[in-house]
C-alpha cells in the first residue's frame, strides 16, 4: 500500500535503512524463491558472466536454492491435491507500462477485500510460499528495506507485487530476466510478448502463472477474485485468454514523456537489486524505447481478442484526479459485484495518501524528447497526448 512520507526519522532509524538497503543491493535477489535444479541449469548457461562483486548474492541464491528445493517437495505432498482442485473464475488484471499508475490503481483495487493479490513474498517463494511464508515475514520484516527505491512508496512482505516476479522465478521465461542480466538483455527479448517464443515455453509460461494463481486461491481462499498486476501482462494478451477466457483487463495509460522519465529512474534504482552484473548503462535508453512500443505493438494488435465487456481502459491524470469515481466505473464496465459494500474502505484509503507525493523529475532533453517522440508515436496519437 501507498504510505505516507512525513515525519521525522532518528539517527538509528537512517542507519537502519542504510543496512537495509546494503543488504537489497548485495545480498538478496528477487531469485530467492529459484529452486536447485532451476539455478543450477542457469548457472551452467550464465554463471560464468557473474563478475566477482556479485558473488555474495550469486552464493546467496544457492543456498536459498537448497532451502527451496527442500520446501517444494514437502508443499507439493501437503498442498498438491488442494492446488489442482483449485478453480480459476474472471480474474482481473491491471496492465500498462511501468510507471503509468499500475501500483496506484491496483492499491486503490485491493482495498476490497474480495480481491486476493500477490504479497512480496508470495510471488519471490512461488515453490514454498503455502508452508515458509510465516517464517519469511519475520526475516523480511527486520531486513527488507522500508520503501521501494524508484519511488514513496512504503514497502512491506506483505505489499502487492506482480505475479510476473513468480512466473520468472519459476521458469525464467520473463523479461524480468533482463535486470537480472542487463548485459545480455537481448536473450531475453522473446519474452515480453511471447510471441517468438517456442510452442513448449509458452506452455510452460501458462502453466506457471495457472498453478501460482490456485495456490493463491488455496492460500485466500476459493471464493476470492484474484486480482493481478503486471506491466509485462499488457504484451500477453492472448496468451492470458488462452488460459482465461473470462478474464477482466484494466489498462492505465499515462503521458509518455513522463512515464519515460519516471521509467528511467526505475531501472537505475531497481536493476542493482536484481542485478548478477553491472548494468548495461549505455543500451538503457533503447531497451526501454523498445520495450515500451513492443508492449503496445502487441497490445493493440490483441485488443480485438478481448471480449466485449471484458476491459477498460483510463487514464493516470482522471486516476489522481477523481479516484473512487473512476474505480466505480471500472466495477460497472467489468460487471464487478456490489461496489457500494468497498466504497467505505475505498474512501478511507484515498483519504490516508491524500498527502503522497509523487517524485519530480528534469525536463527530457529535447534529443531524447524527440527520441520518445519518434518511437513511441502510435501512442500519442491513440490517447491523445501532445507531442
Amino acid at each position: 500500500m501507498v504510505g505516507g512520507s512525513g515525519g521525522s526519522t532518528t539517527g538509528a532509524e537512517k542507519g537502519d535503512d542504510r543496512g537495509r538497503l546494503f543488504l537489497a543491493r548485495w545480498l538478496f535477489s528477487p531469485l530467492a524463491g529459484v529452486t536447485v535444479g532451476d539455478w543450477f541449469r542457469l548457472m551452467r548457461g550464465y554463471g560464468t558472466r557473474i563478475p566477482p562483486r556479485y558473488w555474495p548474492r550469486t552464493a546467496f541464491t544457492w543456498m536459498m536454492s537448497l532451502l527451496n528445493s527442500a520446501l517444494a517437495g514437502r508443499e507439493a505432498r501437503r498442498y498438491g491435491a488442494a492446488i489442482e482442485e483449485m478453480a480459476v473464475r474472471r480474474p482481473v488484471f491491471v496492465i500498462g507500462h511501468h510507471r503509468s499508475g499500475t501500483t496506484h490503481l491496483w492499491n486503490l483495487l485491493s482495498q476490497d477485500d474480495r480481491f486476493a493479490y500477490p504479497t512480496v513474498l508470495q510471488a519471490v517463494f512461488p515453490h514454498t510460499f503455502l508452508t515458509f511464508e510465516r517464517a519469511a515475514q519475520r526475516w523480511a520484516r527486520r531486513l527488507a528495506p522500508r520503501k521501494r527505491p524508484q519511488d514513496n512508496v512504503s514497502f512491506s512482505p506483505e505489499s502487492p507485487i506482480e505475479e510476473e516476479r513468480a512466473i520468472c522465478t519459476s521458469t525464467f521465461l520473463s523479461i524480468q530476466m533482463a535486470r537480472h542480466f542487463p548485459r545480455m538483455r537481448d536473450r531475453f527479448a522473446k519474452y515480453l510478448t511471447m510471441r517468438d517464443a517456442s510452442a513448449a515455453e509458452r506452455e510452460a509460461w501458462k502453466t506457471a502463472l495457472h498453478r501460482f494463481a490456485r495456490k493463491m486461491l488455496v492460500r485466500h481462499g476459493r471464493e476470492k477474485t484474484l486480482l493481478f498486476k503486471a506491466p509485462d501482462h499488457t504484451a500477453k494478451i492472448a496468451l492470458i485468454l488462452e488460459l482465461y477466457p473470462d478474464a477482466r483487463f484494466i489498462h492505465i495509460h499515462r503521458d509518455p514523456y513522463e512515464v519515460y522519465r519516471s521509467t528511467a529512474k526505475m531501472e537505475r534504482d531497481t536493476v542493482p537489486l536484481y542485478a548478477y552484473q553491472r548494468p548495461d548503462e549505455a543500451s538503457l535508453q533503447s531497451f526501454i524505447l523498445w520495450r515500451y512500443r513492443a508492449m503496445y505493438d502487441a497490445y493493440f494488435e490483441d485488443l480485438d481478442r478481448i471480449p466485449p465487456g471484458q476491459a477498460i481502459d483510463v487514464s493516470f491524470a482522471e486516476l489522481d484526479q477523481s479516484p473512487v469515481a473512476v474505480i466505480e466505473r471500472i466495477y460497472r464496465t467489468l460487471d464487478l459485484p456490489d461496489f457500494e459494500a468497498a466504497r467505505a474502505s475505498l474512501n478511507r484509503y484515498v483519504e490516508a495518501v491524500a498527502g503522497y507525493r509523487k517524485n519530480a523529475y528534469r525536463t527530457l532533453p529535447p534529443a531524447t524528447r524527440d527520441q520518445v517522440a519518434q518511437a513511441w508515436r502510435p501512442c500519442f496519437a491513440r490517447w491523445g497526448y501532445p507531442e
